[in-house]
């Protein structure tokens, strides 16, 4: 199972590879189709159109009779809903978007503004916008967000509608960066007992990716990229493996239910991966494998919930309780918005699931720090543990654990010590102190004789207690004649 684990760890990072070089290679591609917004009011005009629609719903004609006057700087914005758009003004085409011939990968349309200038000459005349889609057609995708105005308003609308997403993105983001940052400096101190950093690196990612998915499904990064492309995979790369980071982090956890886990890691990816190899050979377009993706997401999130909530339940195990209410909310939000999405899709799909992911993010934060001062904690109890097993209690000198480790170092080094000396102390009539008066006076001698070597030698030498009245000094680098002069002044202190 270690194997396998540790194989879905290097498809996920390859995966994450792969989509960066796919984005790219869209990125370099020319895109003609004009998505800039200038400057300049705006109407509805969901109600102003007359709508023919084909038998199938999948090609669609809108017609709207323009102003008989325009002032100047005037535009119609069109929602596109991944479906291809041509604007004409009698025989004179104004605009067209998705009618390109397609490549090997397909062209994403994606949901965007479509803003088509209004030229002067145009007034009065009817103005008709030929829609058609690879799905049937719903009557609010044609003319719902549909608006006329100066292209300044229009700018402002848009701005205004998506300014909300496009900022917790963007926090997201730097909040995700800084978690991954936290997780590198966590990684150059790395020691056994402290490795919480990995948790911080898959929380770090898991946050990045849904920042990052957030942004792009906005639709403000048209109007700064003006490519829809590289924009549109990086939204569903971005889709598919931020689920696959949230469960390398569960996975970090002490729970029973890991091999769950690792088993919907699994199937996440080879969703991505077929779905990725089926677009881009032509066959499928990453649209139709959505509904698959909902599905299988929807099974994991339910998935994931009986495994932390059995594993606090049955094992007694409250290290998992942030996340399975986090994941009890997200699951929520994420349901509401997959229905909005198939409902509604002019809506803002991702603002149930931003809400959630709020929620989510916080308790996930709490869940990591949590966890990471235990580690600490332990960290800690550790160290202290292994400090008492080389140390005696009541004289606070090395013991005889730590004395014949020092003798066994010596032994298996292969550089030869030089001027090496001891000095053995023992206690004489301890026994008799103790009959005498008592095993409380016997101790009190014990500890006295160790504070007097501790002081003589700490710092020059290594004390150790190695018996009940027993003690061993180690001397490095000292000549005979200074440890009889160092004996001479104990004699001294002690008299």
């Amino acid at each position: 199972m270690k194997r396998l684990y540790k194989g879905i760890k290097v498809a996920f990072v390859f995966l994450i590879l792969l989509s960066a070089v796919v984005v790219s290679w869209f990125a370099c591609r020319p895109y003609t189709d004009s998505m800039q917004l200038g400057r300049g009011d705006v109407i509805p005009l969901e109600h102003e159109w007359r709508v023919s629609a084909s038998a199938d719903s999948r090609t669609a004609t809108l017609r709207w009779t323009l102003p008989e006057s325009m002032p100047s700087d005037m535009a119609l914005c069109l929602r596109s809903n991944y479906m291809a758009v041509t604007v004409w003004v009698g025989d004179e085409k104004l605009y067209a978007y998705g009618d390109r011939p397609t490549s090997s990968f397909g062209v994403p349309l994606g949901q965007l503004y479509l803003i088509v200038d209004l030229p002067a000459s145009a007034q009065g005349q009817e103005l008709r916008a030929e829609i058609s889609s690879r799905w049937a057609i719903q009557p609010e995708q044609l003319t719902g967000r549909t608006y006329y105005g100066t292209r300044g308003n229009i700018r402002s609308l848009v701005f205004d509608s998506n300014t909300g997403a496009f900022i917790f993105g963007f926090l997201s983001l730097i909040f995700g960066a800084l978690f991954l940052l936290l997780s590198a400096c966590l990684a150059l101190k790395r020691n056994k007992a402290y490795t919480p950093y990995n948790g911080f690196l898959y929380l770090g990612l898991f946050i990045f990716l849904a920042g990052l998915w957030v942004v792009t499904d906005s639709n403000l990064p048209q109007f700064i990229t003006a490519h829809v492309e590289p924009v549109f995979y990086t939204s569903f790369f971005s889709f598919m493996l931020m689920p696959v980071a949230l469960l390398f982090f569960i996975r970090e956890t002490k729970m029973h239910g890991n091999r769950v886990v690792e088993a919907c890691i699994l199937l996440l990816l080879v969703n991505m991966a077929v779905s990725s190899c089926l677009h881009l050979a032509g066959l499928v377009p990453l649209m139709d494998s959505v509904l698959a993706t909902h599905a299988l997401l929807f099974i994991c999130v339910v998935v994931l919930l009986v495994v932390c909530i059995r594993e606090e339940w049955v094992y007694h195990n409250h290290t998992l309780r942030e996340i399975w209410i986090g994941l009890a909310a997200l699951g929520a939000s994420a349901l509401l918005a997959i229905v909005q999405f198939y409902v509604s899709p002019m809506s803002d799909n991702s603002f149930f699931f931003r809400i959630g992911l709020l929620v989510f993010i916080i308790l996930l934060c709490v869940s990591a720090f949590k966890r990471a001062v235990a580690a600490l904690n332990e960290n800690a109890q550790t160290a202290v543990y292994k400090q008492l097993a080389y140390v005696d209690l009541m004289t606070h000198l090395q013991n005889r654990t730590a004395f014949e480790k020092v003798q066994a170092d010596l032994e298996a080094s292969t550089t030869q010590a030089e001027r090496l000396g001891y000095i053995v102390f023992d206690i004489n009539n301890l026994k008799e102190t103790n009959d005498t008066y008592g095993h409380a006076e016997g101790d009190q001698l014990i500890i006295r004789a160790g504070r007097y070597i501790g002081r003589q030698w700490e710092g020059v030498g290594k004390c150790f207690r190695i018996g009940g009245d027993e003690f061993a000094v180690q001397l490095n680098h000292t000549s005979a004649r200074e440890i009889e002069e160092s004996l001479r002044s104990f004699a001294a202190a002690v008299a």
